[in-house]
């Protein structure tokens, strides 16, 4: 069954680490946040002009995951390009189909002695011209470089050794294909396509001092902004981000679709840190980009820059669907942005952390595990008056927490419950470790999760339809 086509993100989920070893940090409510705009020949404005919107559906469906097309070695990544879903496996290539997958490319290796190839990134068009970035490994050894895996590329494959090359991205214009990163070469090559002038500015012209260049890295560049994030919109605009003169703040240089000379954009008030943000290609002149700091994206649409509406938590990913759509989740819940407001288009029975991603011709798949996943409706947990089997979810575990934790500040708040005799604190697994309370009926889940919220701050429990499998459970001593 294809999921419709309204559902084609997938959740990621953070386990993060708060600030005690019980579980993660309460992410607060931001306030809303509002669109805000600049133009690409002045730095932005965060200036409010809308405020943040999120309408949900009636009923947003819950989306499982559904295991794909099996594979021995096991899956690495998923990806969407111009005209096909593709999947890696170690160095192999291939396109997702409805009955299984065929394997059309693979990457090749620089000689023996090298223990892993994993491919970090796919772009192009399906079939004639697909390109990724990828890296070898080889103990403490990393080798990162570029290969063509469908389509003639004139010239050698491009790569740097033991890591010190970084590849920010790949941009398309039309036919032509531009890589960029940080390495001992320079910082941007065209792959393919006939050539055109996209160089960077010089850091001379960036007005940038040899002293801020040679001081801050061994690595030379050639580019007043050095990028960490490179990409581009579907109409040929490209659009590179990093420090300006590696010192100054988060900055961009944008080579504008026309052909136009580049400019430069300061960020710094959209962005929080350089090397956390991702380019989206979104439609038209349009891309997308997203930092994994905040709870927004911003936007670059013809010429300008601004901030999307903020979501209500934090987003965890964000991905364009093959047309043209964005959608971004908070690890729980699923937006899509229609206009300027964000729709609640479903939702996770469970917050889960998915290795890859992407979204195509109406269908959501992920991969996990090593596995092939599609997203589809499926059966929910939510609390229904018959259910038999009501559990309160608490909180994920902080990773860091060991191994028979005994969490003391829970298991105190617990202890002056006045029914405490009828539940169980369990630690449980639903791919992370969660923590939660076994009730026997809705009035003493109800009364628990009160008792919760008034002695734990922050604290947001639920009451579902659920059974813990394999349970570990943690003793409550009742309060004297």
């Amino acid at each position: 069954m294809r999921a419709p086509s309204s559902l084609l993100l997938i959740a990621v989920a953070l386990v993060a680490c708060g600030p005690s070893k019980e579980q993660a940090a309460a992410e607060p409510a931001p306030s809303q946040a509002a669109a805000s705009t600049a133009s690409a020949s002045a730095s932005p404005s965060t200036t409010s002009s809308a405020a943040a919107a999120v309408t949900p559906p009636a009923a947003p469906p819950v989306l499982v995951p559904v295991e794909k097309h099996d594979s021995k070695e096991g899956y690495r990544g998923v990806w969407t390009i111009d005209g096909a879903l593709v999947v890696t496996s170690g160095p192999k290539v291939g396109k997702v189909t409805d009955e299984k997958v065929e394997w059309f490319g693979s990457l090749h290796s620089p000689g023996p002695g090298w223990e892993s190839i994993e491919v970090i990134s796919l772009s192009g068009r399906y079939p004639g011209s697909i390109d990724a970035t990828y890296a070898l490994r080889n103990g403490r050894a990393m080798m990162s470089g570029w290969e063509a895996v469908s389509g003639k590329v004139e010239g050698e494959k491009y790569r740097e050794d033991f890591g010190i090359m970084f590849f920010a991205g790949m941009a398309r214009v039309g036919d032509a294909t531009f890589i960029a990163g940080s390495g001992y070469h320079g910082t941007v090559f065209q792959l393919r396509g006939k050539t055109i002038d996209r160089a960077p500015t010089s850091p001379a012209d960036g007005g940038c001092t040899k002293d801020e260049i040679e001081k801050n890295s061994p690595v030379r560049t050639d580019a007043a902004i050095d990028p960490w994030a490179y990409g581009s919109t579907q109409a040929g605009t490209i659009i590179s981000i990093g420090n300006l003169c590696r010192e100054r703040g988060v900055h961009a240089e944008v080579w504008p679709a026309n052909g136009d000379k580049p400019k430069i954009v300061s960020l710094e008030k959209l962005v929080h840190k350089e090397y956390l943000i991702e380019i989206l290609t979104g439609p038209g002149d349009t891309a997308w980009v997203v930092d994994g700091e905040l709870p927004r994206l911003i936007e670059y649409k013809g010429g300008e820059f601004r901030t999307l509406p903020a979501l209500p938590r934090k987003m965890v990913d964000a991905a364009v669907s093959n047309d043209g759509t964005l959608y971004v989740t908070d690890g729980t819940k699923i937006y899509r942005l229609k206009g300027d407001a964000w729709d609640h288009v479903g939702s996770l029975a469970w917050s889960t952390d998915f290795y890859s991603f992407a979204a195509y011709d109406g269908a959501l798949w992920t991969v996990s595990g090593g596995g092939l996943y599609r997203l589809e409706p499926g059966k929910g947990i939510g609390y229904t008056d018959d259910c038999k089997t009501p559990f309160v979810r608490l909180y994920d575990v902080s990773d860091k927490s060991e191994l028979g934790y005994t969490f003391p500040t829970t298991t105190k708040a617990l202890s002056t419950f006045a029914d405490v005799e009828k539940i169980s604190l369990v630690e449980y697994n639903e791919s992370n470790r969660r923590l939660g309370i076994t009730v026997p009926s809705k009035e003493i889940g109800e009364a628990v999760i009160a008792h919760v919220k008034a002695n734990m701050k922050g604290e947001d429990p639920d009451l579902v339809c659920y059974v813990p499998k394999r349970p570990s459970v943690i003793k409550i001593a009742k309060a004297k």
